[in-house]
């Protein structure tokens, strides 16, 4: 981790650690998009070790990109990330991988829709920056994983028992996800039991 790399520089209080939550599955300059950051959420970590100047101007310039701010300390962002960026990102290698490995996937994809797309796009991100993010995240990435695949295994164990109540409350629990992916924009977020204050421009 940066953060620990640093921690007994002399010049410390100079660095800013800083993850803007905000991409595509696709790199260099050619995947450059206008207004990329805008209304997209940026987290600065441990900001009490840096320099208040320092923290200030990388607040002024995330606020000039129109970005959100949220505070956590490094674990803190770690955990957080491994569950809503590094997971989505895993599960979709695996998709990936699976449908790749079935003997008759010239006909699986000759059938492929916008849900499979729009599921897998994320297994079009480089292998070049996203390897060494799943070995620098190791243990909350391998949480997060074991997490998703209890409940894949629920939602399998009651195709494979025939438990329709439960899969269709299954389906419907994962259906709130709506209010919660386009409820207002929070100034609070939940983070491990605690509230989180957004700093907003």
């Amino acid at each position: 981790m940066i953060i620990k790399s640093v921690e007994n520089h002399p010049k410390r209080r100079n660095f800013v650690p800083a993850h803007p939550m905000s991409g595509t599955e696709n790199s260099g300059p050619n995947a450059a998009i206008e207004d990329l950051f805008k209304g997209k959420i940026t987290i600065l970590c441990d900001q009490q070790d840096s320099g208040p100047q320092h923290v200030a101007l990388v607040e002024k310039m995330f606020q000039t990109l129109g970005m959100d701010i949220a505070y956590m300390t490094a674990d803190e962002q770690d955990h957080s990330t491994a569950f809503v960026s590094h997971l989505p990102h895993a599960a979709a290698y695996a998709l990936a991988n699976a449908v790749q490995s079935k003997e008759d996937r010239n006909i699986i994809f000759d059938l492929a829709s916008g849900g499979f797309r729009s599921t897998v796009r994320l297994a079009k991100s480089s292998g070049t920056m996203w390897h060494p993010i799943f070995q620098q995240n190791r243990d909350y990435v391998v949480e997060s994983l074991d997490v998703y695949i209890k409940h894949l295994q629920e939602f399998r164990d009651c195709m494979k028992n025939e438990d329709d109540d439960k899969l269709r409350n299954l389906i419907s629990n994962a259906n709130k996800i709506r209010g919660i992916l386009e409820g207002e924009n929070p100034h609070f977020i939940k983070n491990e039991e605690k509230l989180v204050k957004l700093y907003t421009k």
